[in-house]
């Protein structure tokens, strides 16, 4: 079973910047073909943050249901209690956090990007470009970690160019993708992990 993506996910900061490291003029103009007539939608992030924090106000969440979002929406990439991905920091305690801070961070996860969970575009000196998350230095090799969580490793001496990304690899469309009732749900069971 197999899902259909909207063109508009190529209109995407994190899609489109590491899709136009690698395209050939030929794919640069099926692009614009593709997306010509697609807009990001125009949604100011401050009306949108105070409006889920209003409605989660007024709401009555169900914890319960909140864990079920938690395990199919953040735990491929982040981990309670040791349980789940590891491709963004472990939310052990998260709930201190507070309702605004989750609110934005969710909605807006390119608002405050952690240093540590800066994506990289590495160019390398064969012409390659690789994308991923720099976890550490072992003697001579960098290691990174790929959108999906896999380690890879590129000799110091293969990098030409290491350029940070203003994007984080958290998805920027939850906002889209999470009913706003089950956001709540959502929400209320972030906020109960402290």
């Amino acid at each position: 079973d197999t899902q259909a993506l909207s063109p508009r996910i190529l209109l995407e900061s994190k899609i489109r910047e590491p899709l136009s490291n690698i395209m050939t003029t030929e794919q640069r103009e099926k692009l614009a073909s593709i997306t010509k007539d697609l807009r990001v939608p125009d949604v100011d992030m401050d009306a949108l943050v105070s409006k889920r924090l209003k409605g989660f106000s007024l709401s009555n969440p169900d914890i319960h249901h909140g864990r079920m979002i938690e395990v199919t929406q953040c735990s491929p990439c982040h981990s309670i209690d040791g349980e789940g991905g590891n491709n963004g920091p472990q939310i052990d305690g998260i709930g201190n956090w507070g309702a605004r801070a989750l609110t934005e961070k969710i909605l807006d996860p390119n608002r405050n990007i952690s240093k540590a969970f800066v994506s990289y575009t590495i160019h390398l000196y064969d012409g390659g470009v690789r994308s991923g998350l720099f976890r550490r230095e072992e003697g001579s090799v960098q290691v990174f970690a790929d959108a999906a969580g896999s380690e890879f490793r590129l000799s110091s001496d293969e990098i030409k160019q290491k350029v940070p990304s203003p994007y984080t690899l958290m998805p920027d469309h939850f906002a889209e993708v999470i009913p706003e009732a089950d956001y709540y749900d959502l929400l209320a069971f972030l906020l109960h992990e402290k």
